[in-house]
């Protein structure tokens, strides 16, 4: 996940950039079964691949996650912290998802219009009002030549 260029990867950080969201998929569901191989089948992984990629996440924060307990798991103090932030970072990529889903299908987001004096005092607010109707949750921003408004 190279941002080099962008002056983003200075203030992600080396450790940061290795993280990926399968491995938080992963450890979320097995910590929301405390059970690897109810994980692994709700996953549709082998458990060995499940495991490894916990371990992965293990060498990562430098801290055990999870402790075995007979068949069951319990998550550390360590995997309590990881679980918690691993759900609301893939609720976020739900979100991004849902808001990348509107833009595509108009939904949401920002129109720009410019317009002559005549055509923004007289025609523009008609047609304005209609766009509003179907896409009520679309910014419209209307500029009349010679307004200083962006």
């Amino acid at each position: 996940m190279g941002l080099e260029g962008d002056g983003m990867t200075r203030t992600i950080g080396a450790r940061a950039e290795w993280l990926d969201l399968h491995k938080l998929r992963v450890f979320a569901a097995v910590a929301e079964h405390e059970h690897v191989s109810r994980a692994a089948v709700e996953l549709r992984m082998s458990q060995p691949a499940l495991s490894a990629h916990v371990h992965d996440l293990e060498r990562h924060f430098g801290a055990p996650l999870i402790e075995r307990a007979g068949r069951n798991i319990r998550l550390t103090e360590a995997g309590r912290v990881a679980r918690d932030y691993a759900r609301r970072i893939l609720a976020l990529t739900v979100e991004l998802d849902e808001a990348m889903d509107d833009l595509q299908e108009l939904r949401a987001g920002q129109l720009r219009l410019g317009a002559s004096v005549t055509v923004g005092a007289y025609l523009l607010p008609a047609d304005l009002g209609v766009f509003r109707r179907h896409y009520h949750s679309h910014q419209a921003n209307p500029a009349r030549a010679g307004s200083r408004s962006n």
